[in-house]
């Protein structure tokens, strides 16, 4: 029996069990622990499904992907290793050498911005190096990184600290391009404002600051306009994403699905899809 198979089996009891202590509560309960079951019986048979969105995954360099590169000050040094990117701007301050993509699409109802970003901090001179910006018509944040921790820029504060040395993944979420939150390893680190008006949208991220120095490694830069549940991306929330939820709940980054569409299975926005996400999923099959 498959490991989705039995995650369908094992849950499905889970539920039954719960659904016979609430039927005296109606049948709203009764219907939700069927179609859950259903949910994960027919996600037996998960099949891939694409969400277009924007993924960087240091396979080569960024400006050979869509990315424009913006150097001064000469430019760092970039090198591909071991499936990132390293960009080492140690020889001067007044290097400043970033990547920028325009946004396309901004979040209508239901929806919102995620960008995603894993990377490591090597070696900061100054104040904060490197950075990521994320801007639309409605302002913009600017987050900039010393060896163990983010200052924003926008906010005009330090907003969250990390182990230095190692890898940490980001994840930024905006669903009105107005206020932010930053989780930081999956956990929430700040919720903050944009600042500014008028700015064209658009990504930037790399060593994003003359007047200090950075040496920094990014594993990868994802962004997508996600509706949450929305899995298989044809604008709608059915039980064509069935499959592909439960792909995404059970196999990960192993499911063949595209990095947008593992976003879209996070109904929740806790930075992963896992069993946390059935419930909000289920509620919006329901709708």
């Amino acid at each position: 029996m498959s490991r989705i198979t039995w995650v369908a089996v094992l849950t499905g009891l889970r539920w039954a069990r719960r659904g016979k202590r609430l039927r005296k509560r109606g049948t709203r309960h009764t219907g939700r622990s069927l179609l859950t079951g259903l949910v994960l019986a027919l996600g037996a048979w998960a099949a891939r499904a694409d969400l277009p969105c924007v993924a960087y995954e240091a396979n080569s360099l960024p400006q050979s992907e869509g990315w424009e590169e913006h150097q001064y000050g000469g430019g760092a040094d970039l090198e591909l290793i071991d499936g990132t990117l390293v960009i080492d701007g140690w020889a001067s301050i007044a290097i400043s050498d970033f990547f920028h993509q325009d946004l396309t699409a901004l979040p209508g109802p239901n929806q919102y911005l995620r960008v995603d970003w894993r990377l490591r901090v090597d070696q900061v001179q100054g104040f904060a190096d490197p950075g990521m910006q994320i801007a639309s018509p409605k302002g913009s944040v600017v987050l900039i990184y010393q060896i163990n921790r983010v200052y924003s820029l926008s906010d005009n504060t330090w907003v969250g600290y990390f182990t230095p040395g190692d890898f940490h993944d980001y994840t930024f979420i905006s669903s009105d391009m107005e206020t932010y939150s930053l989780y930081i390893d999956r956990t929430l680190s700040y919720a903050g404002e944009f600042v500014g008006l008028n700015y064209p949208p658009n990504i930037e991220w790399g060593d994003y600051g003359q007047g200090a120095a950075s040496v920094s490694t990014w594993d990868h830069v994802r962004f997508a306009v996600v509706a949450p549940g929305d899995v298989d991306g044809d604008g709608d929330i059915d039980f064509n994403d069935i499959n592909p939820f439960v792909a995404a709940l059970v196999s990960g980054t192993d499911s063949g699905l595209s990095p947008c569409a593992l976003h879209a299975a996070d109904v929740n926005q806790d930075g992963a899809a896992d069993f946390g996400d059935i419930n909000p999923f289920i509620d919006l099959l329901m709708k």
